[in-house]
């Protein structure tokens, strides 16, 4: 599949539903050269009015984003979430809905002591954390332009000396590791809705935005929220 002159007959032969589609692409997506032709299939498939499962794409766009194909991750969520387009740089700023492709969408993490989720009925990122809890409990994969941007947040609860949120801007590695990634940015959030200005980066476009909590030892057991999230350029 990283000859291009797959991609027809490969694509020809999915949009009949065959039974082994699904060890097809379990099988492909294992392959580095194979996932920029992988994005072309699977649009391929859209555009034929069939799809393989949604853990499929969950996948491909984990796969994308692990060995730093940045660009054709961002292009494939667009291609299968044409709709969701805003003026923000943040996918699903308002936390409407859940997670459909991360980290180009939230992908959201915990541990035993901190624990993320999206509430859509109220609109809401609801991080909760136990005493001693810190850590990234969301992040998501940003394409930034070399402009300032307005960051606007809206939180709740973080009233305590004992807790304390940030984000965190990390340069995205060219391979895809996020431990290579270099910090770049920090804001420390308070309580209530706050702007707050982003200054351009010209020497990186592939941006990952971190959602980090920490919690005092002897602190109680808290629940802080996000009500939007959004990042606008300023024009």
């Amino acid at each position: 599949m990283a000859n291009d002159e797959f991609i027809e007959p490969m694509a020809d032969l999915l949009l009949t539903r065959p039974p082994w589609s699904e060890q097809f692409w379990s099988q492909m997506l294992t392959a580095k050269p194979s996932l920029p032709n992988a994005v072309k299939l699977r649009k391929r498939l859209q555009d034929g009015n069939e799809k393989p499962s949604q853990s499929v794409d969950r996948q491909l766009v984990s796969q994308l984003v692990n060995y730093g194909l940045y660009a054709e991750a961002l292009e494939l969520y667009r291609s299968l979430a044409p709709n969701r387009e805003s003026g923000s740089k943040i996918v699903n700023q308002d936390f409407d809905r859940v997670s459909m492709l991360p980290p180009v969408d939230w992908d959201l993490l915990s541990d035993g002591k901190f624990f993320a989720d999206i509430d859509t009925g109220s609109k809401q990122l609801v991080v909760s954390i136990s005493p001693g809890g810190s850590g990234t409990v969301a992040r998501q994969l940003l394409h930034l332009d070399s402009h300032s941007y307005d960051l606007t947040v809206e939180t709740k609860g973080l009233t305590s000396n004992s807790i304390g949120m940030d984000l965190e801007f990390r340069c995205a590695d060219a391979g895809g590791n996020i431990r290579k990634s270099e910090a770049i940015g920090r804001i420390t959030l308070s309580e209530g809705l706050k702007i707050y200005r982003v200054p351009p980066r010209s020497n990186c476009n592939y941006v990952w935005l971190n959602v980090n909590i920490s919690g005092a030892d002897r602190s109680d057991s808290n629940e802080i929220i996000i009500d939007q999230l959004a990042l606008e350029k300023v024009s």
